[in-house]
């Protein structure tokens, strides 16, 4: 009851304003009359309540909103200080409430780390939306708020491109656990294509269209060939009739067991199937 009040007599004393001086002075006595009713109700803030954050400190949102306890409530203008809060590279929306007499109230959404994107010898972090919101700059393990809870297992994503192609090509990664896995990082060739580093110094080219098709050729090769433990420096998949291998330095492609024709190929793989476990 007491919010209405206040507003129909903000409403009546702008009318008389505007009758009066014009709009020039409107937002002036707008603020003039929202400190006068805060002092005269004793409405002063107290105190700040966040919900939301788990990377973000309490700390650093009370001091990015930079209001002041004590101050009247009613002049506060929370537009500003829900832009301040969307300012900080890990909130990605925020909103806020006043509570009278002496409470503001917010609530943030904080940004998901999706991949890592390395950019001209720099580290950033982007969110499945393809956005870099957080430089990390030139350390391996920067000193930064809220990397803590980051997970050291998420993909890079390296080379011209890869931001704008990288979530599309990640989230089809995610259908292949094994792969992904095994995957230290992701490298845009041309713009055009994928190569895949792995953890064990592999590296897996990727066709320029029908990746999603090369990705279950490659399961089919780890499950059936455990080819991730084979003397194999590079697995070529940019051809979709055939597989190019280039062996490790000084390694023998094994004895031929049998030959094996793939779905839809015509190259034979001089692999032998990996011993299958009972039960």
């Amino acid at each position: 009851m007491l919010a209405l009040k206040f507003k129909i007599l903000l409403l009546v004393l702008l009318v008389v304003a505007v009758a009066t001086t014009g709009w020039g002075s409107v937002i002036l006595l707008r603020e003039e009359i929202s400190l006068r009713i805060s002092e005269s109700l004793d409405f002063q803030l107290k105190e700040i309540i966040m919900h939301g954050n788990t990377r973000v400190k309490q700390e650093t949102l009370v001091e990015a909103l930079s209001l002041e306890r004590g101050a009247a409530m009613l002049p506060i203008n929370l537009f500003e200080a829900k832009a301040r809060l969307e300012s900080l590279e890990w909130v990605k929306s925020a909103s806020l409430r006043r509570i009278l007499p002496g409470t503001i109230e917010g609530h943030i959404h904080e940004q998901e780390p999706f991949a890592f994107w390395q950019k001209g010898g720099r580290l950033f972090l982007i969110n499945s939306d393809g956005d870099a919101f957080l430089d990390l700059g030139l350390a391996d393990s920067p000193d930064v708020e809220g990397m803590k809870s980051v997970k050291t297992t998420l993909p890079y994503l390296v080379g011209a491109g890869a931001l704008e192609s990288g979530v599309e090509f990640v989230e089809a990664l995610e259908n292949y656990p094994a792969i992904k896995e095994k995957t230290k990082a992701a490298v845009r060739v041309g713009r055009r294509r994928w190569d895949l580093h792995l953890d064990n110094g592999v590296r897996v080219q990727m066709p320029e269209k029908s990746f999603h098709q090369a990705l279950v050729r490659l399961r089919q090769l780890h499950l059936e060939y455990d080819i991730f433990r084979r003397d194999v420096q590079i697995i070529d998949l940019r051809i979709n009739d055939r597989i190019g291998f280039a062996l490790r330095e000084g390694a023998v492609m094994p004895e031929i067991s049998e030959a094996v024709v793939l779905p839809n190929a015509i190259g034979i793989i001089p692999l032998r199937p990996k011993a299958r476990r009972d039960g």
